[in-house]
């Protein structure tokens, strides 16, 4: 009976539950983890019993201690939203394991400016913009800007870009930022320092009008923008002139027109001689209007002559055209509109020219007389003078030299 009741006893108990081993320890990896903004990451969490063995099917949430630095998704994928650090938190009933996620910006990869080369006059300011670029051009937020000037007492730069124009000259504005630069090509134009009339004799029929060329420089010989200019006749009985610039014939004879630029501490005029003439004096022109030539490039000048609409004043005539040998050479001479120019002689190596024109029916209104093809080669800043002159007027030959002779003269730099 004892045995029996043993057996009861044993058989008498239910089937027993298996125990479920509680998380011991959370593990994240990677334990640290370096981005730039923008970047992603997934983390990834191991649960761990007391021994160190692996857990599976537990459950795992996530946190970031800061999420405007590095947040993180419900399957632990980390998004670098600003630069700082974050702590990621992985937690299983009630255990937790962390990762430090260290966020950095973006680079810079190359430095953009709101302009590459400014113009200012003395005094005036212009106001610079950079940003940064990351490799593939997009725009950077939140850089730090050095900026500054090559020559301060050319132009200067405060350290938010804003660049004074200081005194007359060139200088370069350099932008930096985390070891990348971009640079602004600066010229600084002085006060008027000089004022030229493109030629100096000026020949108007009267009742008839021309224009004048007017160039204003600084004392680096660069073109003054937007100088005042006020004009004057000294003999406005002869020929006035216009606040523009444009004179008028008004009766035979000479005047003087004289040019005188504002904005300078001294007084800065150039004057013009202006001729008079009735209709059986032509007047010459040449197509070189410019007071300034680009170095290496060909220029051609063309000679036109108006006798006026009258009968044929003029059968035949010579024409000299001497040129600052320095700065041009003469690569050709053409024919003209109407008339045959022969080369009587010539020295254009020392930069003389003398051409004979005739026309059997005379002259009588405008002709191009010559066209003359020349290479600019002076280096840039070089000075210098091209001059045209009608040696002979009314004459049937040319030994002739009674009539007076008409001149144009051009002066120019090279820029």
């Amino acid at each position: 009976m004892l045995v029996l009741l043993a057996g009861t006893v044993q058989c008498s108990g239910g089937p027993t539950e298996p125990k479920v081993v509680p998380v011991g320890t959370v593990q994240v990896s990677p334990a640290n983890a370096a981005l730039l903004v923008g970047q992603a990451s997934q983390l990834s969490a191991a649960t761990l019993d007391a021994a160190g063995n692996a857990l599976a099917g537990r459950t795992v949430t996530w946190s970031s201690s800061d999420a405007g630095k590095a947040s993180v998704s419900s399957s632990g994928l980390v998004s670098a939203v600003a630069p700082g650090s974050a702590t990621i938190t992985a937690t299983s009933e009630g255990r937790s394991g962390t990762a430090t996620v260290t966020v950095s910006p973006v680079p810079v990869a190359s430095v953009a400016v709101s302009a590459t080369t400014l113009q200012l006059l003395v005094g005036q300011t212009q106001q610079l913009t950079a940003a940064g670029k990351d490799s593939v051009g997009g725009a950077l937020t939140g850089r730090t800007f050095t900026w500054a000037s090559s020559d301060s007492t050319k132009a200067k730069v405060s350290a938010t870009g804003l660049v004074t124009a200081v005194g007359a000259g060139v200088a370069t504005i350099t932008v930096s930022s985390e070891g990348r630069s971009a640079s602004v090509a600066v010229t600084v134009i002085g006060a008027p320092a000089g004022v030229a009339f493109a030629s100096q004799l000026l020949f108007v029929a009267p009742n008839a009008s021309a224009s004048t060329t007017v160039s204003v420089v600084d004392v680096n010989n660069r073109v003054v923008p937007g100088a005042t200019l006020t004009y004057t006749s000294r003999t406005p009985s002869v020929a006035s002139v216009s606040a523009s610039g444009t004179v008028n014939g008004v009766a035979a004879g000479q005047a003087v027109i004289v040019a005188t630029v504002s904005g300078s501490a001294t007084p800065v005029a150039d004057s013009l001689l202006v001729v008079v003439a009735d209709a059986a004096t032509p007047v010459l022109a040449t197509s070189l209007g410019a007071m300034t030539l680009k170095s290496d490039t060909t220029l051609t000048v063309s000679v036109v002559a108006n006798w006026g609409t009258g009968a044929p004043k003029l059968a035949s005539g010579v024409l000299v055209v001497t040129w600052s040998a320095n700065a041009l050479t003469l690569t050709a001479t053409n024919t003209g509109a109407q008339t045959v120019p022969a080369v009587n002689n010539a020295s254009a190596s020392t930069g003389t020219l003398q051409l004979a024109f005739a026309d059997a029916n005379g002259f009588t209104g405008s002709a191009e007389v010559a066209r003359l093809t020349f290479h600019v080669t002076a280096p840039v800043g070089t000075a210098g003078t091209l001059t045209v002159t009608t040696r002979e007027l009314g004459a049937s030959d040319f030994t002739d030299l009674t009539a007076a002779a008409v001149s144009v003269l051009h002066r120019f730099v090279i820029r």
